[in-house]
Formats: C-alpha cells, sequence, structure tokens
C-alpha cells in the first residue's frame, strides 16, 4: 500500500507545503520506503512509497511530465501492461522498466478520461491536468484501493485515508449520525458516507473531476451480464478458465518479496495455493492458515475448524513454509484496540479486525503481499445461488426439477420443500417482485427490527431521529437486481453490502505493516469470463460449485474438492480467542462510564443486560460484542482518550 493525498486551491491562490507535509506525517504510520511531493502554485500533489513490485524501485511520484504538463500521484499495480504497450508503441524489454504511474499518464495521454475503461488492476490515483486545469481522479473497478475527499477553506482535498484529511486545520471532524445509527444496526445502504459529516469516499468503478471548483463523480465500469460465451465442450470452457485464472495469479504475485497466502482449507485457498507452488520457489512462498489451537474439543469449538483438510493440502503439495496461526499470543481487545487505532472509523466488515495475525506473520516472513482467495464464492467459484429461481423463471420446468432431485438427495433433502422454497423465493424475494413482498415480510422484518434493536443497545430517541426502523425494513428489502445468475452476480459486485467494505478497510489494515491483500479470484477478466459462462455449465447433477470443482481437479485433493461444509472465510482463532476472553470483554463493556460519547447513542446499561441474557441462553462465542467496542474506543481516541 502506497498513500496519496493533495488538494487544490478552489480560487487558484498559493498552496502551502507545511500543510502537505501535516498530510503526509499523518498517513505516514506505517513506515513509508520513499515520500515525495509537487507544489505547483495553486495544487499539492503528495505521495508515500511502498517498494513491492520491480518497477516501483525506479519509480518516483508525484511526477510531473514537462511536456504534457501532466501531474500524478498514484497507489497503483496495474495488471494489463503487456497489452497497454502495443497501444503504446514500446518493446517487451521496455515494459519491465515503466512504472504503473507511467502506464496511467501514458493512457491519459491518449485516451483522457476514458483512460479509467482501459487499465485493469488496483489503483487510486490524482491527476493535474494543467491545460484544463481539472484534477482527474479513479478508483479501480473492484474498490480493492479506498480515496477520500472533502472541502474545506476553499480547497478540495483528497487522501487515500481519512487521516490525512482530518489532519488539516480547516477540516472539522464533526460525526455523522447517519453513519453511527447504521453501523450499529448493520444497515449498508450507500458506498460514499463516512463516519465524519465532511469527508466521502469515492464509490468503486467511479472516477472524479474537479473543475471550476465542482465535484463532478461519473461510474465508468459495470459487469457485462449480457454476453454469453459458447465454447464446444465442458473442457474448452475449463482450459480457458484454467488460463485465465492463472493468468489472475501471475499478475498478482508481482513483487520482490516474498508471497504468503491464506490457506483455509476451502476449495479457494487452496487452489491458489496450488498454482503458486507451482510458480513460486519454495523459500519464497509461504502459506498462513488461521486455525484453533489443538485439544480444544471439549469446548465444543473445533467444528469450525478446517485444519484436517488444510494439512491435506500441504501433503498433497508438498508445501515446505506452513503457518498455523491460533491467536494464542494476543487477546481478543488487543486487536480491536488495533483496529480502533489504525482505522478512521470502526470498520463494517468485523474480519479485517482479526486478520492482525496474518499481517504479524507475513511481516516477520519479509513478505509485502497476502494472495487470498476471498470474494470467490460469491463469484468465480459461484455457490449456486439464484440458478434455481433462473430455471423457474426461464419456464425450464423438466431441468429445474431434474436439478431439484439431484440436490435435495446430495444433502437428504425433501425436493418438495427445495421446490416450494425456489417458487417462494422467485415470487416474493426477487428484486423483481418488492411489491409482493413488501406486505408479505413486513411483520417478520418489524419483528427483526426489534431483536436487532435490543441487541444493540440503540437508545430509542436516536433511533426514532434517524428513521432507523423504516431504514432497516428498506435494507431488508433492497435484495440484488436481476432475474438470472448474471445479473445477480452483477448486482452483488455492486451492493454496498458486499466486496468493497472489506476490500477498503483490508487495504488500510495490512498497509500499517507495510502488506498488501491481493486477490485473484477478484481478477476482472476472470470474473467477466467466468459470469459469461451459460449457468448450466456452472451448476450440474445439483452440485453446487460444480464448474468450480471440476476446473481445480488434480490441483487440490479430493478431500478438499468433495467436502460440502468448508469454514473457508471464517476466522477460527477469532472464534475461540473471543470464547477465552470472554470475562475480559465484558469487564470492558462494564467499564464504559455514563459520561462517555457512545452513552449519546448506545443505551449501555440496556446492552449489557442483553448480554448477560445471551450469556444464559447461547453459547458464549456467539457474543457479538465488537461492534459496541470499536465504537467506544474510536469516540474515545477523538477525544484524545487513550
Amino acid at each position: 500500500m502506497s498513500s496519496i493525498c493533495g488538494f487544490v486551491n478552489r480560487k487558484g491562490e498559493m498552496v502551502t507545503k507545511a500543510e502537505l507535509n501535516t498530510m503526509l506525517v499523518e498517513l505516514d504510520h506505517w513506515g513509508a520506503d520513499k515520500k515525495g511531493e509537487w507544489i505547483n502554485s495553486s495544487v499539492a500533489l503528495g505521495h508515500l512509497m511502498l517498494l513491492n513490485t520491480p518497477e516501483s524501485k525506479c519509480e518516483v511520484l508525484p511526477f510531473y511530465d514537462v511536456e504534457s504538463e501532466l501531474s500524478i500521484t498514484s497507489n497503483a499495480r496495474i495488471d494489463n501492461r503487456k497489452h497497454l504497450a502495443k497501444a503504446f508503441d514500446i518493446s517487451n524489454d521496455e515494459i519491465n522498466t515503466r512504472a504503473d504511474s507511467w502506464f496511467i499518464l501514458a493512457a491519459y495521454k491518449k485516451w483522457g478520461i476514458d483512460c479509467v475503461n482501459h487499465l485493469e488492476g488496483d489503483f487510486v490515483f490524482a491527476l493535474w491536468d494543467e491545460s484544463e486545469q481539472q484534477l482527474f481522479c479513479a478508483r479501480d473497478r473492484i474498490g480493492i484501493k479506498p480515496f477520500f475527499y472533502c472541502f474545506y477553506n476553499e480547497q478540495f482535498a483528497f487522501a487515500s485515508e481519512m487521516k490525512g484529511l482530518l489532519s488539516l486545520s480547516g477540516i472539522k471532524d464533526e460525526l455523522n449520525r447517519q453513519w453511527i445509527g447504521d453501523f450499529l444496526m448493520n444497515i449498508k445502504l450507500d458506498r460514499h458516507s463516512t463516519m465524519y459529516k465532511n469527508i466521502l469516499k469515492l464509490e468503486p468503478a467511479h472516477s472524479l473531476i474537479f473543475k471550476d471548483s465542482e465535484v463532478k463523480t461519473y461510474k465508468y465500469w459495470e459487469l457485462d451480464t449480457q454476453s454469453e460465451i459458447r465454447l464446444s465442450s465442458e473442457g474448452e470452457y475449463v482450459e480457458a478458465f484454467l488460463e485465465k485464472f492463472e493468468d489472475s495469479i501471475d499478475k498478482r504475485i508481482r513483487s520482490d518479496w516474498a508471497i504468503c497466502s491464506e490457506l483455509s482449507g476451502g476449495v479457494d485457498s487452496s487452489s491458489i495455493v496450488s498454482i503458486c507452488h507451482k510458480k513460486l520457489k519454495s523459500e519464497q512462498f509461504h502459506t498462513l492458515s488461521d486455525v484453533m489451537p489443538k485439544n480444544l474439543a471439549k469446548l465444543n469449538l473445533s467444528s469450525i475448524d478446517d485444519r484436517k483438510l488444510i494439512q491435506d493440502v500441504v501433503q498433497y503439495l508438498g508445501l515446505k513454509n506452513n503457518h498455523y496461526l491460533t491467536g494464542e499470543e494476543k487477546t481478543y481487545l488487543e486487536s480491536i484496540e488495533r483496529a480502533a487505532t489504525i482505522q478512521d472509523e470502526p470498520p463494517r466488515e468485523f474480519l479485517n479486525v482479526f486478520f492482525d495475525l496474518m499481517m504479524d506473520k507475513a511481516q516477520s516472513l519479509n513478505s509485502r503481499v497476502i494472495l487470498s482467495g476471498y470474494g470467490g464464492d460469491d463469484v468465480v467459484s459461484y455457490f449456486g445461488y439464484y440458478f434455481h429461481e433462473e430455471l423457474l423463471l426461464q419456464g425450464k420446468w423438466k431441468k429445474l426439477w431434474k436439478e431439484i432431485k439431484w440436490r435435495s438427495e446430495l444433502n437428504g433433502t425433501s425436493p418438495y420443500g427445495r421446490l416450494g422454497g425456489t417458487i417462494n423465493h422467485a415470487l416474493f424475494d426477487s428484486s423483481n417482485s418488492r411489491n409482493l413482498r413488501k406486505g408479505r415480510f413486513t411483520k417478520r422484518i418489524l419483528k427483526d427490527y426489534h431483536n436487532k434493536r435490543i441487541k444493540t443497545g440503540i437508545r430509542d430517541e436516536f433511533a426514532n431521529e434517524l428513521d432507523m426502523k423504516g431504514r432497516f425494513q428498506y435494507a431488508r428489502q433492497m435484495g440484488f437486481a436481476g432475474s438470472t445468475v448474471r445479473e445477480k452476480i452483477g448486482s452483488r459486485l455492486t451492493h454496498p453490502g458486499m466486496f468493497p467494505l472489506r476490500l477498503e478497510y483490508g487495504d488500510i489494515s495490512t498497509g500499517h505493516n507495510k502488506i498488501e491483500y491481493r486477490y485473484p479470484l477478484l481478477d476482472i477478466p476472470l470474473i467477466q469470463f467466468f459470469t459469461s459462462i451459460p449457468s448450466t455449465e456452472k451448476i450440474k447433477n445439483g452440485e453446487s460449485r460444480y464448474f468450480f470443482r471440476n476446473a481445480i481437479k488434480g490441483l487440490v485433493p479430493d478431500s478438499v474438492i468433495n467436502y460440502k461444509d468448508s469454514k473457508g472465510n471464517t476466522s477460527p482463532s477469532t472464534t475461540w480467542r473471543k470464547f477465552r476472553d470472554k470475562e475480559m470483554i465484558v469487564d470492558s463493556l462494564r467499564s464504559i462510564g455514563m459520561n462517555d460519547a457512545i452513552q449519546e447513542f448506545v443505551n449501555v446499561e440496556e446492552y449489557i443486560r442483553s448480554i448477560d441474557l445471551e450469556r444464559r441462553t447461547k453459547e458464549f462465542s456467539n457474543l457479538k460484542g465488537q461492534r459496541v467496542l470499536l465504537l467506544h474506543r474510536k469516540l474515545q481516541k477523538l477525544k484524545g482518550l487513550n
């Protein structure tokens, strides 16, 4: 993770180097390898460099091109460099000498603001065009690299983390009460608001132009959900898919440092590890597995651990550098505290809070890259959501009944019950049928709202002020747009509660350890190819993830391919740490004083009563205490209380 920042004076007046340095100092919580700044009258750009790819060693940012009068600062890994090289007429030998920012700048020179349509990879950048007197900014299509912006003292300012903006004297850290209410109730309805009223977030697949004192944003990309690829056989689909899968990994192992990869025992992470094992020298490749400590069967927590599958993969591939992370050396509250310190708002995707074990281990192994299989089951390794509904809505009754019977035989369930569920879901849960389901589910949603309000302890007056009941109901009814599997996948990619939250918080969190998370299964060409495959190739014989499991045969052991209940993206060490530290967690909640800032939003006494009830009726490992603790600690830090 590199960091970027800058500002433009709206009146064309001189900007100061001191303000830019203030932003850079605040952003450099991770110890940048290089620092750069560029100031030209009313514009200032700043950069903190993470040396990771081979090309970054010769990269200078911000960079000013005298001939074109363009200046750029960026945090980018451009993946289609060879394709772009042909458009720019540079040789293969020259490709390896060109920094990623050079490709962005060259793309802008050739295509102007449409350059983003020609860029692939993980990126965020800001480019000042002197001749047009405009600042052009863009964020990658999935939303891995974050970008925040605001207005202050007649200036437009931006940064890759909000702390860069909050460091400026003219920025008020006034809280966004709607964001806090949504956070407490776990409502995710927009992708541009933040915890601070005056700071906004640029959405994924969007560009921004600041010109003539105005900001305009544009959506420049969305997944093509209409095109379909037709090949002659299943084998051809698999061959083409594997070629793109390997290519997605090649792009993401471009680093001068050791490569780490998550290994959970699921098909996503295991297949990534298998391909990396073939491509990398053993001493340069490590696997990281989040597991429970051994001999915890008596706690009834071992069922969430896939250690046996992980060991099957290690043995099958002959892996040498395998690291099992249990978190025994770190308390649950230490991870909460780290997140409250590094993140500028409480993370709305909680797994990021507890990935500190992975980050610390990777850093100790001299690595700056962690590969993750995150996102696979929602897109490329597709779990099979909506397939039966698609067949129903398309009137393919015989095919539907066959698939339902096969699925029921595999799961030991009633085909008639599954058929009824499919009809119910297609009629009442489809985003095309919101009017039908509105009345049907209102009572259930209101009951869920009441239970959620009690469990979060949110104050009645605060909830009523924001109409949290209405927002909760709307969020529950929002659904995913479309009637086909392709359209549903496209909708999931852009849904405010899906990928970007985990990705952008993850980028900031890993960046603190000078590490980048990279996601091979969220590669755009790979996603587009898989989405364009006919649905009947993705799911067959009642098997979810049929296509992906078939494609990776031979790459991973059969035990992984055939296992239907992998825990995959869970964090077993987090669950057991929460169990181990349960009294410490409750004591921390009880220590919240009546005058603490969180009391304005949460009735802490009521919240603790709900916890006491949960402790008497459920396994304590299910306790959801992190939401209130994270908000409490963040509010304390904003007031300078450590």
